[in-house]
This record gives C-alpha cells, structure tokens and sequence, in this order.
C-alpha cells in the first residue's frame, strides 16, 4: 500500500535539483504513483514488530556528469535487525532504521 499523503517537496532536494543534479531514482522510476521509492517504515504494530501499512521516501541519492549515465536505480525498506531479501539475495541484521537506494552507473 502506498502512502495517501502528498509528496514533501524538500528544501534540500529541491536545492540539489536546482544545483543540477538528478535524483538518480526519479531519473528511471519517474512517476511517484506507480514507484514511491520507499526507504522508511513508519509504522510499527503495538509488539515492535515492523508494519508495511505506509511507506515513506526519505533517502535520496543524486548524481550529476555528463559522462556518468544511470543505467538502473532500486530503492528498499529493510526492516531493522532483521531479514530481508534483495535482489534475489538474503541480508540479515540491517544496520539502520532507514532503507536504502541503490544506483548503477556507466561511465562514458
């Protein structure tokens, strides 16, 4: 479920974009709708435990080069101290309460 809310238009987001560079997640999932790009659980149930019920975009990666070209870019919320999979690989013990965005480049 993706969050109702309205997306937050940051001021040092909109510092980074205005300075030219690109949130490297929007540059291939443009549409917020459809990809929040969540990299934050903001709700836990009464026991501790982690629930999905909203998610929330508050971890940023952003790039700028003219010869540096995204080629793919994965936000993810990894629960904290606990397992999850990427990408067809399990972790354990995340180290942080906030999730993660990943960004493969090419050099050109």
């Amino acid at each position: 479920m993706v969050s109702k809310h309205p997306m937050v238009n940051w001021t040092i987001s909109r510092a980074m974009t205005d300075a030219g560079l690109e949130d490297t997640l929007r540059k291939v999932h443009p549409n917020p709708v459809k990809n929040i790009g969540a990299t934050w659980l903001s709700v836990n149930d009464d026991k501790g435990k982690v629930s999905f019920t909203r998610r929330d975009r508050i971890d940023y990666l952003y790039s700028k080069g003219k010869n540096l070209k995204i080629k793919d870019s994965y936000s993810g919320v990894a629960p904290f101290a606990q397992e999850f999979n990427f990408k067809g690989k399990t972790y354990t013990n995340f180290p942080s309460d906030h999730g993660f965005v990943v960004t493969t480049f090419k050099l050109d």
